[in-house]
């Protein structure tokens, strides 16, 4: 049994440059993207059911927004 990766492998550097040098250098071009090709981001957003298809996979959610309901597919999320 390997107690550590080193056992089995070198330790080599594993961080990503970016010109910014801050995790925002990663995002920003990420959610700038996601926003021309349509996408909305929803924060504090409470989810109240998931939209599920015939094989039990999520497609989309119904959100509480500002005391309405509404439908939203293709979602992303993290805690």
């Amino acid at each position: 049994m390997v107690d550590y990766y080193t056992d089995v492998t070198p330790a080599v550097a594993r961080m990503h440059q970016n010109a910014d040098g801050i995790g925002a250098g990663f995002t920003e071009p990420l959610r700038k993207k996601a926003e021309e090709q349509g996408a909305e981001f929803m924060f504090d957003t409470q989810v109240t059911r998931l939209l599920t298809n015939a094989d039990g996979e999520v497609e989309g959610v119904i959100v509480a927004d500002g005391g309405r309901s509404s439908a939203s597919r293709r979602v992303w999320a993290s805690s």
